[in-house]
């Protein structure tokens, strides 16, 4: 427990981009390890993404869960990267989201909200942003989350190969201790340079809040976007996802298309002001 404690301390003396190589150090899993190491480099390594101060970009959210024909909403998201503070604002809901790195807090039509669905809606959108946006940078900050090396996949149909990642919470985050995130990452040659491209192909989501509500979502990347030196999905496909027959740990699509993410505007660096992760 002390060499715990004066771990933490020393850690919290350190710059952010100690905090981040002392974190990828300590995965044990030799495999875990050079595998996300490779990932962090394709993705453009996170030298440069500790430099960064904040994140904002615009997001359209398409939703096919009711009819063929989907709800597009716009939303902007907002992060800073150094205190763990987050800004997501709906215009068209008039709602605007803010954690302040303790408390959230919803408002809609300026006006401060106590209901339990919309505080949850926001738990939600917090991973989103904070988590899926920021992959594979998100696994080592704010908090380590524990990293094992589940094994490679082939596609039976051939062409496609990942190495798998299994991903577990912290108790220092909100997450529940059942949530969990596959990650698959491709590793095949690109036909060019005979090189592993090493970027983040799709995640499986087991994530609690609504609208996972604790059942397998499958998430595809696509249309990566370099922004300076880090390259981000502009592009996320979510299908309900299910176990694949006779194949432990592997898992195909449920079903037709639930939701999709399209991110422009993706902006480093971009002025903070405190007010801004306290009210609308």
């Amino acid at each position: 427990m002390l060499i715990a404690l004066l771990a933490a301390a020393a850690l919290a003396g350190c710059s952010r981009l100690d905090r981040f190589a002392s974190h990828l150090r300590s995965i044990q899993d030799p495999d875990a390890y050079d595998t996300i190491n490779e990932c962090l480099w394709a993705h453009g390594s996170f030298y440069y993404w500790v430099s960064h101060r904040s994140l904002r970009c615009r997001v359209a959210r398409s939703e096919y869960y009711i009819t063929a024909v989907p709800e597009v909403g716009h939303e902007i998201w907002l992060l800073d990267l150094e205190r763990n503070r987050f800004r997501v604002e709906r215009p068209a809901e008039e709602v605007v989201e803010v954690f302040d790195g303790v408390t959230w807090r919803v408002f809609r039509g300026g006006v401060l909200q106590q209901d339990p669905s919309a505080l949850a809606r926001a738990a939600a959108d917090a991973h989103l942003a904070r988590e899926l946006l920021t992959l594979p940078f998100s696994l080592f900050e704010p908090h380590r989350c524990q990293i094992i090396y589940a094994g490679p996949e082939t596609n039976p149909g051939g062409g496609r190969a990942w190495h798998r990642l299994a991903v577990r919470y912290p108790p220092s985050t909100d997450h529940l201790p059942r949530d969990r995130m596959l990650i698959y990452i491709r590793s095949e040659t690109d036909g060019v340079v005979r090189k592993r491209t090493d970027m983040i192909d799709k995640v499986v989501l087991h994530w609690s809040e609504a609208p996972f509500n604790g059942q397998p979502f499958l998430v595809e990347f696509g249309l990566y976007e370099q922004v300076g030196e880090i390259k981000f999905p502009a592009r996320w496909d979510f299908y309900p996802a299910e176990a694949a027959d006779n194949l432990p740990g592997r898992y195909v699509r449920k079903g037709p298309l639930r939701q999709q993410f399209r991110l422009t505007g993706i902006t480093f660096d971009v002025p903070l002001k405190d007010e801004m992760f306290q009210k609308p």
